[in-house]
């Protein structure tokens, strides 16, 4: 059902080898996605970066981890326009541990981009379990907003508020 509700709204053929479908609504980055699991003894939001990694879509898993070889079929599947949304965990044994390489190296690149986002207030980090890096708890704020200051007058530490609504409407973001 929810094969032919995504393929009919979106004028795309879903392949039939693909695996469940949460959210059939819009095609984009979630369609595949499942929903995290709760840990015990956290309130709903937390989550492991391990359970993070496991719902990556390859296409932003390619764009994040710099990938220095050629992985036969990889190509066809981010051309494509339903498969390039599939999670790591839903491509062939054979392609997933040529895309990991054997490692866990890119659970280091992984968690530099985590820790930028935590900079910019977008995640927060939790306690670490273990030493693992995909074993710290981390909570994904939903409502944090990025303002595109780009259009700003250059400067340097410097916010200057024209009149009293503008401060009160940069603060309130």
């Amino acid at each position: 059902m929810a094969r032919e509700q995504l393929g009919s709204r979106n004028y795309v053929t879903v392949p039939q080898d693909c695996p469940v479908i949460y959210r059939p609504a819009t095609l984009d980055f979630r369609t595949f996605i499942p929903p995290l699991p709760t840990h015990e003894g956290w309130p709903q939001g937390w989550c492991l970066l391990a359970d993070l990694v496991l719902r990556l879509p390859i296409f932003m898993f390619v764009r994040i981890v710099h990938i220095r070889r050629v992985i036969p079929g990889l190509q066809e599947i981010l051309t494509h326009p339903v498969k390039k949304y599939l999670l790591l965990v839903h491509l062939p044994s054979e392609m997933r541990l040529e895309l990991l390489g054997g490692s866990r190296k890119f659970l280091f690149t992984l968690f530099e981009v985590v820790q930028k986002l935590c900079f910019i207030g977008l995640i927060q980090f939790g306690p670490q379990r273990l030493k693992e890096k995909d074993q710290l708890f981390v909570y994904v704020n939903r409502r944090a907003v990025l303002l595109d200051t780009t259009d700003s007058p250059p400067a340097y530490f410097k916010v200057i508020y024209f009149s009293l609504d503008d401060c009160v409407q940069y603060s309130c973001r």
